[in-house]
């Protein structure tokens, strides 16, 4: 055994550094699925729902694309996250 392994040995879950950076990893993944799904997920919503009920008021053809863009927009950030 190694000394670092024997250093560690009370930390059996991160005695293996490679475990430690995939688990690391891991957390960053879920933690910037969460920010996209609850900040630009939630703001791209938001601005569909505006655009949406502008169109229904009576908006004109640039409004109507707007609002085509912002969906592919949020199927991206559905995709990443």
């Amino acid at each position: 055994m190694t000394a670092w392994r024997s250093s560690h040995s009370t930390y059996p879950k991160y005695a293996m550094p490679n475990k430690w950076l995939e688990e690391i990893s891991l957390c960053e993944r879920r933690r910037f699925s969460r920010d996209l799904h609850d900040g630009i997920g939630q703001s791209l919503f938001s601005l569909k729902f505006r655009l949406d009920r502008m169109i229904s008021e009576g908006g004109d053809k640039e409004l109507e694309t707007l609002g085509r863009e912002v969906s592919q927009l949020m199927a991206e950030v559905r995709g990443l996250a």
